[in-house]
């Protein structure tokens, strides 16, 4: 329930650039040159959302102090992401990566790929973890309990079924899930471990840009 004061419910500023997110994704592949018009749209209201929110005191969690724990976390979950197909092909996949910025054509090949990747270091860890690890895991917690406000859950309060809550939302939202499942155990436990929202997103950076930069270099393209 709002606090006094309060104009919109409580998971409204978690969940709306989320939710935003996901809608604009859904629509990547609809429009010509791969969405090439929709990638800064994306980047701008998202961003955008996310400024009014944290303007409006929306996020008291939010840290943003650097943590080694979290680096490391990161390149851990680089690793895990960069794994050879081969070693998991067994496995079927949720869909298939839309994202090909040679699509664009060689004029828009730098833009869009400079749009993707500050989308991704700057703007996913922070709105996708308030999203799973500051809500959905305190959420998941009190659930069963009418009237509860998730805000009132101490950030990184371990229990098994808000863990697995956690972990299946971010399988069904990657199309390599295993990656993604296992990838979210991880994060789950640098924010059991140092119960702030610093380490996770740090992690969250570290790694996006590592596989960018591996993406780049080696043009694969399909971890997005």
């Amino acid at each position: 329930m709002p606090r006094d004061g309060e104009r919109f419910p409580p998971w409204l500023p978690h969940v709306a650039p989320y939710g935003l997110f996901l809608l604009l994704t859904a629509g990547v592949g609809l429009l010509p040159g791969s969405g090439l018009l929709l990638y800064p749209v994306r980047l701008v209201l998202v961003a955008g959302a996310v400024y009014l929110f944290w303007r409006a005191g929306r996020y008291p969690e939010l840290d943003l102090r650097p943590s080694l724990l979290g680096m490391a976390a990161g390149l851990a979950g680089f690793l895990l992401w960069a794994l050879p197909e081969d070693l998991l092909g067994f496995l079927p996949k949720l869909g298939r990566s839309t994202f090909d910025p040679r699509a664009a054509g060689d004029a828009w090949f730098a833009p869009v790929l400079a749009v993707r990747i500050t989308e991704a270091v700057l703007l996913v860890p922070v709105f996708e973890e308030l999203f799973l690890r500051s809500f959905l895991l305190r959420y998941a917690d009190v659930i069963d309990t009418p009237g509860s406000d998730f805000r009132e859950v101490p950030l990184g309060r371990y229990r098994l079924f808000s863990f697995l809550v956690v972990v299946a939302m971010m399988a069904v939202t990657h199309h390599r899930w295993l990656r993604a499942a296992l990838y979210s155990a991880l994060l789950n436990l640098v924010l059991y471990r140092e119960k702030r929202m610093g380490g996770v997103i740090w992690a969250h950076a570290v790694t996006n840009l590592a596989l960018w930069i591996f993406a780049v270099r080696t043009g694969g393209w399909s971890f997005w």
